[in-house]
């Protein structure tokens, strides 16, 4: 074997050696790439779970809220299912025996013509039937807001706006139309 034929399996060697070492460092980046493209889903699944956490949160926090105002509605219906009840039974006592009635009637007409520096003042009658009860703060600002309601009902406003103006639900305003406003 000559020195040029040395030369050559040198240079043919050396050769294989940089070809396998540019094979190595593509398989490399394209394993680097790999790995990168792995963290940033990684990232992006972060957060878009974050995100969904989020959404669960706020979803939360506005069925409570609706929970809460539903709560209100009941209690508020409920208020005013007694209030009937007792209108009810007011009729039928007037009807059972309508001469007493009329007896209190003039009975309390006379205590208002004896002071006559009292004047009665208008309220509907829920808020009437609710300062009679002694009703809790909570419950006198509901009974402000059935008078509001009655209100703006009769001024023309439909069920939706009086809801989005008084900001409360919309089936409480339906409720209290029902009952008092027709």
């Amino acid at each position: 074997m000559s020195a040029n034929d040395k030369i050559i399996i040198f240079l043919v060697f050396m050769g294989m050696l940089i070809s396998f070492a540019g094979i190595l460092a593509i398989v490399i980046d394209k394993y680097r790439k790999k790995e990168n493209e792995k963290k940033e889903d990684e990232l992006a699944d972060i957060e878009e779970m974050n995100q969904k956490i989020l959404q669960i949160h706020d979803y939360g926090q506005f069925l409570s809220k609706e929970l809460e105002n539903k709560q209100n509605e009941a209690m508020l219906m409920y208020e005013m299912l007694l209030d009937k009840e007792k209108q009810l039974q007011h009729q039928n006592m007037e009807e059972k025996n309508p001469f007493a009635f009329m007896a209190d009637q003039m009975q309390a007409q006379e205590t208002l013509a004896a002071k006559p520096e009292t004047k009665p003042k208008l309220i509907s009658k829920v808020a009437e039937t609710s300062r009679q009860r002694n009703v809790p703060k909570q419950e006198a600002e509901a009974v402000n807001d059935n008078a509001q309601i009655i209100k703006l009902y009769n001024q023309g406003l439909s069920e939706e706006e009086i809801a989005r103006q008084l900001e409360i639900g919309k089936g409480q305003v339906e409720l209290v139309v029902r009952l008092f406003a027709k």
